[in-house]
């Protein structure tokens, strides 16, 4: 392994001195997402081949460069990679140093999961599982996919008769951060179009041993060895008690794969069942297919259980920075839902779903909740013109929120903000003022330190008990003017009917956004 590290350093101390394209300063940055990747090489997870052999035997080095997100599906041990008229596998994982530890035994430290085995929504463990009882979710450690060494199996034949693609079961959570976007209405469907939203993925394991309730990869968090999770049992049994008793001192363990990765996505919320969920997404990506004259795989969809009565589906655009498409979906929707009935008006008139309609090898974790009728039920009825609401924020994910909301409405209000992706509020946070009034409670509260932005939002109560009296409005001014004319704060107050009335929550959900944005 030492002499492996040291060859691939000298490679690279090579490369970085040639002029070429991968040094070239806009692939560096299409790299990291800053703009869009349509030439980039590849991507941040590079796949090391030392003395792999061509088609005539001869020995080669060579790298293959992958993005993060397809490098999670394509690095999966088992897999198959076809290169250079070879067949080469995952054999060890380059995981980084850790430098926090003094143990003799410097293994990577695995992050974990909760996931449900029916509707596979998954949640980092310690995090509350609304709708879900715990008993009934399964424990999983993941571990970021990092570089790998691939290892020669044998040459691509003639005589092989298809290529193997390890199906894997992906899942995911949003996470706090992402760079705005905008709110959709389209008929009683709720539409986030969000950018550079940040998402947890997780690869849980080849969907193949689900049944066998098996899970995960097995890999030596230690030094970074790995197996097939299809490789014999014995093979299994002397790579565990090899690396647990004579090199490693750990026992390998079944490991889930995860990334970070930042995409645009098309937010669809609330379906009641999976299947609609499913149906619904997978119909807008085979009619953009058409339209957009791009490739299926080009857009993946991501299920998002939120509880075991209502399923959100994401379709997102997995390029670094973007390439366009999910705005060309807006822009052309109803094109895009006509073409998704033609197809789904199946030429093979297949019952469910069939390989002429519906179905690819890179979805068959979905083919069992495939309905076309289904599809086209869902797809009619949002055959519409989609309504702007109002703009989403940038969340930064720094925040954290806090304080605690004292009535019911509030924490509907807080709870509205949530599901639109705004910022995290303050609750209840005291600002001290000079006068006869002392200090003001803001309902909610929000503070930039990069822009010196500085929001407190009021829920008011406009009974005559309270802030529909003359008295009370008059104290509601004076509070007003002092936040905004000598602390520079910004006062939006929100009737506590808005709640209930859809257009009057948008204009103050717009108002809020427009100042943040």
């Amino acid at each position: 392994m030492q002499r492996k590290l040291l060859t691939r350093c000298k490679s690279y101390i090579y490369r970085v001195k040639e002029d070429n394209l991968s040094n070239y300063m806009l692939s560096i940055l299409s790299d990291r997402g800053f703009l869009p990747n349509y030439f980039g090489l590849g991507g941040n997870i590079i796949a090391y081949v030392n003395k792999g052999y061509s088609a005539t035997w001869n020995k080669i080095d060579f790298e293959l460069n992958r993005t993060a997100l397809i490098a999670l599906r394509e690095y999966s041990p088992g897999n198959l990679i076809y290169a250079n008229g070879g067949k080469y596998r995952t054999a060890f994982f380059h995981f980084p140093v850790r430098e926090d530890t003094d143990e003799p035994i410097d293994a990577i430290l695995p992050d974990s999961y909760l996931f449900s085995t029916e509707t596979f929504r998954i949640i980092e463990k310690g995090q509350p599982t609304s709708g879900y009882n715990q008993g009934d979710m399964v424990e999983i450690e993941g571990i970021p996919i990092s570089n790998v060494d691939l290892s020669f199996l044998s040459h691509v034949s003639d005589s092989d008769d298809y290529r193997f693609r390890m199906a894997c079961r992906s899942s995911g959570y949003l996470q706090s951060y992402h760079r705005g976007g905008e709110i959709y209405s389209i008929n009683d469907l709720e539409l986030h179009h969000i950018h550079g939203q940040k998402i947890r993925f997780v690869n849980i394991g080849p969907i193949a041993k689900e049944k066998d309730f098996e899970f995960g990869y097995p890999i030596c968090i230690v030094c970074g060895a790995t197996r097939s999770p299809f490789a014999s049992d014995r093979e299994l049994e002397h790579f565990i008690e090899h690396h647990s008793k004579k090199t490693c001192g750990k026992e390998p363990d079944n490991y889930a794969l995860t990334t970070d990765a930042d995409v645009d996505i098309l937010l669809f919320k609330s379906f009641k069942e999976k299947s609609e969920a499913i149906n619904f997404a997978e119909a807008i990506r085979m009619g953009a297919n058409i339209i957009l004259e791009m490739n299926r795989d080009d857009l993946e969809i991501l299920l998002l259980p939120e509880t075991e009565e209502e399923y959100n589906v994401v379709i997102y655009d997995p390029m670094p920075g973007g390439s366009g498409l999910l705005g060309q979906i807006l822009e052309r929707w109803k094109e895009v839902c006509n073409a998704a009935l033609i197809i789904l008006d199946c030429s093979n008139q297949c019952q469910l779903s069939c390989y002429v309609c519906m179905r690819t090898y890179r979805n068959i974790m979905n083919h069992e909740n495939f309905d076309r009728n289904l599809a086209m039920d869902l797809i009619t009825n949002y055959t519409t013109n989609m309504v702007f609401r109002h703009d989403i924020p940038t969340r930064t994910g720094h925040a954290i929120q806090t304080g605690t909301s004292t009535n019911w409405t509030e924490q509907g209000f807080r709870d509205i903000f949530n599901q639109h992706s705004f910022p995290a509020f303050d609750a209840q946070k005291e600002i001290k003022l000079m006068g006869q009034i002392p200090s003001t409670t803001p309902d909610f509260y929000y503070e930039e330190s990069s822009t010196n932005n500085k929001l407190a939002i009021y829920i008011d109560g406009l009974s005559r008990s309270i802030h529909g009296n003359k008295r009370r409005q008059e104290i509601d001014t004076f509070i007003t003017q002092a936040l905004e004319n000598f602390y520079k704060i910004k006062v939006i107050r929100i009737p506590a009917t808005a709640k209930n009335d859809p257009k009057l929550l948008d204009y103050y959900l717009q108002e809020i956004a427009n100042y943040l944005h």
